[in-house]
């Protein structure tokens, strides 16, 4: 109870812009709603969670031509793409509806907006850059906040089918509350880590284990992400699946301590069609987080040439 009476009045002191022992650019390392906080609204977790998603999606579908999602069923008949290299430029938009878990703070929602480019070799190798745009709106306070995420990510095979991955970048934030100054803040962060898939008929099975170091200058934290996943390959065109992780803070230096734990799982419906143009849906839910907990709703589409 000392720890949620400690995180509201931080929360509810920086949202209404008032000062006591912490300057305002503290406060949005503490906020529930920063952009800088160990938490599942964060736009770095966000990022990494988005981007080992795909970079599982494109180690165990195989990315060729003839059966893109490994699947044993007939291939679609659909543009030969050259098998040496592929391209993938993507688009993802995203609803994020936050829940507030401590009594009388308000909740909000996000509207985040991704893009990407990556590469995929024949080999195995990876290479990509992303970007994100999340624009933050409370409920019941007349306050809002965006942040701006840029991320560059590798993955290639390594040894006995497992493979390794390195996600790394930027992000920076501002909240602004009400009758008061914004407040800024940025970071940066790194994630290694390595992943594994098996193929059992039109099953796909996933594995990953990262480490997410984070580091705003002020504060720093590292969590350790483990995660599985299932998918179903309907046809060589169309797929179902789903996805746990766990995101358990290992380090951090915060002065007042807050629950930085969670647990997430993610169901997803993918579409490939004749052109090469891929529509995924998705639905992610964040819980267990004394804080917060939050409701996605996703689309992507990505084009393959």
């Amino acid at each position: 109870m000392k720890k949620l009476r400690n995180i509201a009045l931080i929360a509810v002191l920086g949202v209404l812009g008032i000062n006591v022992g912490y300057s305002q650019y503290d406060y949005l390392h503490y906020s529930f709603y920063g952009p800088n906080l160990p938490s599942p609204q964060d736009s770095t977790y966000r990022m990494i969670e988005n981007l080992i998603s795909r970079i599982l999606s494109r180690q165990s579908g195989a990315a060729t031509a003839g059966g893109y999602y490994g699947s044993p069923k007939a291939p679609l008949d659909k543009t030969p793409v050259p098998a040496s290299v592929i391209h993938t430029p993507y688009f993802e938009y995203g609803y994020h509806d936050i829940h507030s878990e401590l009594p009388g703070a308000s909740g909000g929602h996000i509207h985040s907006y991704s893009v990407g480019y990556d590469l995929a070799w024949e080999s195995g190798l990876i290479l990509g850059l992303s970007y994100e745009y999340g624009n933050l709106h409370y409920y019941d306070v007349p306050a809002n906040g965006d942040s701006h995420t840029v991320s560059v990510y590798a993955a290639a095979p390594l040894a006995y089918e497992f493979n390794g991955l390195i996600i790394g970048g930027y992000t920076d934030g501002t909240i602004t509350p009400p009758a008061a100054a914004p407040i800024n803040g940025d970071a940066w962060f790194i994630n290694p880590g390595i992943s594994r898939s098996w193929t059992r008929g039109d099953f796909v099975y996933t594995t990953a284990l990262s480490y997410l170091h984070t580091d705003s200058g002020v504060w720093d934290w590292g969590t350790l992400i483990p995660e599985v996943g299932v998918r179903y390959n309907v046809s060589d065109s169309v797929f179902v699946g789903a996805s746990v992780s766990y995101n358990s803070v290992l380090h951090d230096n915060f002065v007042v301590p807050i629950d930085t734990d969670w647990w997430s799982y993610t169901l997803e419906a993918g579409w490939r069609l004749r052109s090469n143009w891929e529509v995924v849906l998705g639905f992610d839910h964040a819980f267990s987080h004394d804080v917060q907990e939050v409701f996605t709703g996703r689309i992507g589409v990505s084009y393959e040439y």
